[in-house]
């Protein structure tokens, strides 16, 4: 992004909706965009093989695109660094949904685009991917160690402490919503007890496994102490975040945990609170969290 403008890719075969997001983008006085039109996946391909980039707004369903899945699939492999905003006029949304906890960072339905909705989509997209390679890089350098679980390779307490300050900043800036689950299994010292702590170990690894694919690839997961665990979900609205909590807790408990030949049941508590700009610091949060669970 250069000169505070944004160059935005619309990949979109209907010219009156390519021509209603190029009129939406044009009402907004507040920022700059650089939109380009292309029409079909392959042009699509070689404008963002020229680079400079910063957003792509993608209808799926193209001429020369056998379905929507490898529309999405190649622009994703062709701009690996490029946040995607999906264009679609399906109001059944389970395959947008499914694309935003795989790396696409929203959705849009058509009839519904208004200059207000389409531009904080699109900033919020650029924001997102500018912090995801921010967070990228921090994995990559030398403070990666000191962030991280050494068992898991989750966030810990640290991590935690550093994502949560950053989420806090963005939620007081963009009036945003971020919905935090403390995490705690039920009966760990048990496995310990039982099997061992190599195992208890390999459990813990296969829970945070279980964690990330059950989540966005937006949404954070902390290890923060022996067996507990925290997610933000940042962006999620409160009644999702209330199903992102069920779909966590039968991500643990439906099926057990092989260990050798040992197959270990497993079951978690959570507390699941929305953080706010006075929840102030991460112990806070943790004390909060521990409020809900204990009840």
């Amino acid at each position: 992004m250069g000169n505070g403008t944004l160059k935005v890719l619309l990949v979109e075969d209907d010219e009156l909706d390519a021509k209603l997001v190029k009129y939406r983008l044009e009402e907004d006085a507040e920022h700059e965009f650089n939109l380009e039109t292309v029409d079909t996946l392959e042009s699509a391909c070689g404008r963002i093989a020229k680079g400079g980039i910063d957003v792509i707004l993608a209808d799926l369903t193209l001429p020369d695109s056998d379905n929507r899945e490898n529309t999405l699939k190649t622009l994703a492999e062709k701009a690996p660094g490029v946040p995607i905003v999906v264009l679609t006029g399906y109001h059944n949304t389970s395959f947008e949904l499914d694309s935003v906890r795989k790396g696409v960072q929203d959705y849009v339905i058509k009839d519904q685009v208004t200059r207000h909705l389409l531009v904080q989509v699109i900033l919020h997209a650029v924001e997102r991917q500018r912090l995801k390679d921010e967070n990228k890089t921090l994995m990559d350098q030398f403070e990666r160690l000191s962030l991280l679980d050494s068992n898991t390779e989750l966030l810990n307490r640290r991590g935690l402490e550093k994502i949560f300050s950053r989420e806090i900043a963005w939620l007081q800036k963009n009036h945003s919503t971020l919905p935090a689950i403390l995490l705690d299994l039920d009966d760990f010292k048990q496995v310990n007890d039982l099997f061992g702590y190599t195992v208890g170990d390999e459990v813990l690894r296969q829970i945070a496994h279980k964690l990330l694919a059950a989540l966005r690839a937006t949404d954070y997961v902390f290890r923060i102490g022996g067996d507990e665990f925290m997610v933000l979900l940042p962006g999620t609205p409160a009644a999702d975040s209330v199903q992102v909590a069920e779909k966590i807790r039968l991500a643990i408990s439906e099926k057990p945990i092989q260990v050798g030949s040992d197959k270990i049941e497993m079951t978690a508590s959570l507390g699941l609170i929305q953080v706010n700009e006075h929840t102030g610091s991460v112990e806070n949060l943790i004390a909060r969290a521990h409020d809900v669970l204990s009840l």
